[in-house]
């Protein structure tokens, strides 16, 4: 099963405002991830951070993280030891079009 950096993305115009799926639990998989969350930018911005069972981006209130959150410039933001089933997927919004990278990072295991 892998392990290290499970997923990575940088948050582009393309992509703020709209919810970013970084990294899905394989079939038949348990993870462990920790999540960072770091401003490449000069402003602070707002994000989310979700773990839904949808792959899709798509999310419900419950499965909300982080809502709202102010990450500072140049700041980082990191969630550790989050458990996830097969099928979850850490998703990231952000306010910032050019200023935020996302990584995850953890094992995973089978189950």
């Amino acid at each position: 099963m892998a392990s290290g950096i499970l997923g990575q993305e940088v948050i582009t115009s393309s992509s703020t405002g709209t919810s970013l799926v970084v990294y899905t639990v394989p079939a038949s998989t348990l993870a462990v991830v920790n999540v960072n969350i770091a401003s490449i930018s000069t402003s602070s911005q707002t994000f989310n951070l979700c773990n839904p069972d949808e792959t899709d981006g798509t999310y419900d209130t419950a499965d909300t993280l982080e809502k709202d959150s102010t990450l500072q410039a140049k700041g980082i933001v990191e969630r550790t030891n989050i458990v996830l089933e097969a099928g979850r997927s850490i998703v990231v919004e952000s306010s910032d079009a050019t200023g935020v990278v996302v990584n995850v990072w953890g094992i995973e295991e089978a189950v």
